[in-house]
């Protein structure tokens, strides 16, 4: 299993675990810095703000103690392709490169809600091509897990 087929399994374990169905880590220097599902209890799930990224984003920036993760090369990982917060909250935080698991696309057979999303050209766009994203790791797993989540809300 390769690193980041390792962190992905840690956002996903993440996403099994959290009220809502996604999660997300972040990783600085080969070492998980922090995990965080969405309004997983460490948060309040009923802040709409809580999505995984970023309460993973909080966590790792208190961890550490700063206020930024700009040039500590940080990889975040999430089971799901970012929303246009999460990915402002990425940018923001300084994380310059996404691994994900499916698409909000493919989230959005299971669940009502319409998350913004970024098309990948107007992100390259608007950061200059400083973003590195890759979907579409562990996606099936991903899938499974939202459709356990669903099957128990529905």
């Amino acid at each position: 299993m390769s690193n980041d087929e390792h962190f992905m399994e840690v956002a996903i374990e993440e996403a099994r675990k959290a009220p809502w169905p996604f999660g997300a880590a972040v990783v600085v220097a080969g070492e998980i810095i922090s995990q965080a599902g969405s309004g997983d209890g460490k948060d309040n799930h009923m802040d709409p703000t809580a999505h995984a990224e970023v309460n993973a984003i909080r966590f790792a920036c208190k961890s550490l103690n700063v206020n930024s993760l700009e040039g500590k090369d940080a990889i975040i990982y999430a089971s799901c392709e970012p929303c246009a917060m999460c990915m402002g909250a990425i940018w923001y935080a300084g994380i310059r490169k996404i691994i994900y698991g499916s698409t909000i696309e493919e989230e959005q057979k299971f669940f009502p809600w319409k998350d913004l999303i970024f098309p990948r050209d107007v992100l390259m766009q608007l950061t200059n091509n400083e973003l590195s994203i890759t979907g579409g790791l562990f996606k099936n797993r991903v899938m499974e897990v939202y459709e356990s989540h669903s099957a128990r809300v529905n």
